[in-house]
């Protein structure tokens, strides 16, 4: 059983990677024929999704539960994203706090179906969706009002603390306030 699936739009056509489970884990990939490579024609304007030096429209990625971190990371590390303002180690931060949460929460609940990563962008969007079968939480007790405004969060006060003792500091609270702000 492989422990990341990924499936690739690109500007033409579309690309299966595997990664297999065992003792060495490595990537099998299938390509299609006719990828744009990345190009110095390309401007700062458009969003654009690359993984190993060919460009996506859209990046789909099942994690399994059993997956080695050092592996998910090794696999998110060959994803950049260009155009627009884009942070790319602020968008990767948020996107591997919210998939270590939901490792954590298939991992707590013998979940052995695949977290979903999809990455896509189109001229002026980059949009990023993480599905998980973990059993989602009960927003009332993060130690912050998850509608609130980013700007309005206090990562330093009291609740935040309290949260953090309370879970042996194994869980901080913010994977969902780093994503809304970045």
């Amino acid at each position: 059983m492989s422990i990341l699936d990924l499936t690739g739009e690109t500007e033409y056509n579309c690309a299966l990677f595997r990664v297999n489970s065992g003792k060495n884990v490595f990537l099998h990939y299938i390509e299609a024929l006719y990828k744009k490579k990345i190009s110095d024609s390309l401007t700062q304007m458009n969003f654009r999704l690359i993984f190993r030096q060919n460009l996506y429209k859209v990046l789909k990625i099942n994690i399994y539960p059993h997956a080695e971190f050092n592996d998910i990371l090794t696999m998110l590390n060959n994803i950049k994203f260009t155009g627009g303002n884009t942070k790319q180690e602020h968008i990767m931060y948020a996107v591997l706090e919210l998939v270590n949460n939901s490792l954590r929460a298939h991992r707590e609940q013998s979940v052995r179906k695949p977290i979903h990563i999809v990455f896509s962008c189109n001229e002026e969007d980059l949009h990023i969706e993480i599905r998980d079968s973990g059993g989602g939480f009960n927003p009332a007790k993060l130690p912050y009002d998850l509608n609130a405004p980013v700007d309005m969060i206090d990562t330093n006060n009291e609740s935040f603390q309290t949260y953090r003792e309370r879970f042996n500091y194994k869980r901080f609270g913010i994977g969902l306030y780093i994503a809304k702000k970045t």
